[in-house]
């Protein structure tokens, strides 16, 4: 189900960052190949870009899902973590 790896994602976003409060904007999903249950995936995340819109700084992270070494699936993850005050 799609939660799952948006779950993961956010996840992967607390992991990398100390973030008080953040608001997720959007996520790009493309499915490489089907994910099954109780498959060992590894989960590889690169922050790729930083920006500022309308006084909120937002960032954009890749996350890359292997299983046995392949992609079987590529998130585009974005959220804004801090928001115009």
């Amino acid at each position: 189900h799609p939660y799952f790896l948006l779950d993961a994602c956010n996840q992967a976003l607390m992991r990398l960052f100390v973030l008080p409060a953040w608001i997720h904007t959007g996520s790009k999903i493309t499915l490489r190949a089907p994910l099954l249950v109780g498959q060992s995936i590894e989960m590889k995340t690169i922050p790729i870009d930083k920006w500022e819109r309308k006084g909120h700084q937002f960032i954009r992270l890749y996350i890359a899902m292997l299983v046995g070494g392949e992609v079987v699936a590529e998130i585009e993850h974005t959220a804004i973590f801090r928001i115009a005050s």
